[in-house]
């Protein structure tokens, strides 16, 4: 079944809503929840990290305690523990990732995330102390194997459609081993989807990865929770009639494989027409070699591994924030943290991938000449700024958490096969 849940859940219904659906052994006044999250770094670097991480922020404000387990720390409360034997290992190479999954027959992800320090902190927890699990991605599904015959409330974070994902990720590389890699995970992903128990619960980022997952488990339970952003209004924005060059601003990991793409992508086919009417700054975590390279070449500027402080700074001084995709899957974190600012975003179609509405500040086109007419002409309105913002706080982080926490509070008892 696909649900929607209300964006109005408060403190109040997450309690009454536990104290009607947990048995005797449960907490009534507050939950306690394992949230297990290999592929995020702790302080968070990409979107998928953010996600998790600040869904997981807003749980503590509702009475809800949670164990979260990240790839190099656990949180409880307001207690950072790092995780021993997280330090950086061959896994965090990508070749010798590659070769190891490839000669191990295991999806890529699942070998680079589940690693030996997080399997052993997960192999000391037991679910059954735990009001719920969740855990993040379908890759990390083989943690379950440890607790066959046990019941859970399971929820399952899938952050993308994976078939998609990776088909994007495969038709982007003539690299053969890359694209082996991507078949497989994708093959993998939907073996472990279907071995869930009946009943589980999966949340997705949009109504088009729960509608492609629901025809594949249609006895599963879909729900939708949006990414979300933190609304924080700039204080400062660029005058958008004084003549010189457009300020853009491109914001992402910067060592995932789809924002590299959609730079090279931008290079090839929305630059042309905007050199010497705009500048582009690009900013984000762990850029290769190839991605200096890049910005180098097209006289780009590059801001690396960055503050949070300096990261509003470069907020504030965009004219657009751009989302210049060549594929998507899930839905762009990116879009919303600009629509939390107020700042106008230039997207081509597949950058607002999973978004079934957008507000005014998002100009969407895959046209060239008209990212070139939009940067030059296009001023927002304190009417569409308003507007934007209104959209970005329903979908802040805290109202998201606190859909998160009602889901938790129902979720079904399943019996892991």
């Amino acid at each position: 079944m696909l649900e929607s849940v209300s964006a109005e859940t408060t403190a109040d219904d997450v309690s009454r809503v536990t104290c009607r659906s947990a048995g005797p052994s449960d907490l009534a006044s507050s939950m306690r929840i394992l949230n297990l999250a290999p592929h995020c770094t702790i302080p968070p670097k990409d979107g998928a990290d953010r996600r998790a991480w600040h869904l997981h922020e807003g749980l503590a404000p509702l009475g809800i305690d949670e164990c979260f387990v990240a790839r190099n720390v656990v949180a409880e409360g307001d207690k950072l523990t790092p995780m021993p034997g997280a330090e950086s290992s061959w896994r965090d190479r990508k070749m010798l990732a590659a070769l190891a999954a490839f000669a191990s027959g295991k999806s890529y992800w699942q070998l680079k995330m589940l690693t030996p320090s997080f399997l052993r902190e997960v192999a000391r927890l037991r679910p059954e102390d735990f009001h719920a699990t969740i855990i993040h991605f379908l890759y990390s599904l083989p943690l379950l194997q440890s607790w066959r015959g046990r019941k859970m409330r399971l929820l399952v974070e899938t952050h993308n459609y994976d078939p998609a994902i990776y088909a994007g990720l495969r038709d982007g590389s003539r690299n053969p081993l890359l694209r082996y890699l991507c078949d497989q995970a994708s093959l993998k992903s939907l073996q472990a989807l279907v071995a869930l128990p009946k009943g589980t619960t999966l949340v997705h980022v949009s109504e088009s990865d729960a509608a492609a997952y629901r025809e594949i488990s249609p006895d599963l339970r879909h729900v939708v929770i949006e990414n979300g952003c933190r609304v924080a209004p700039r204080a400062t924005s660029p005058d958008y009639s004084a003549p010189g060059p457009k300020q853009l601003l491109f914001v992402g990991s910067l060592s995932a494989q789809m924002n590299q793409d959609a730079l090279v992508h931008f290079s090839r086919t929305y630059w042309p027409s905007l050199r010497g009417g705009a500048k582009m700054r690009v900013v984000g975590s762990m850029p290769p070699s190839g991605v200096a390279s890049l910005c180098i070449a097209e006289g780009w500027e590059l801001c690396p591994n960055v503050s949070d402080a300096e990261l509003e700074g470069f907020y504030a001084s965009a004219h657009f924030a751009v989302a210049p995709f060549a594929y998507g899957a899930g839905s762009k974190l990116k879009l919303m943290e600009a629509c939390g600012r107020g700042v106008p975003m230039l997207s081509t179609q597949a950058g607002v991938t999973g978004m079934t509405k957008l507000p005014p500040c998002v100009l969407l086109t895959d046209d060239p000449k008209e990212w070139k007419r939009l940067v030059q002409e296009w001023t927002p309105t304190p009417q569409v700024v308003r507007e934007t913002l209104d959209f970005a706080e329903q979908v802040s982080w805290p109202a998201l958490s606190a859909r998160l926490a009602k889901l938790i509070a129902d979720a079904e008892v399943v019996t892991i096969p």
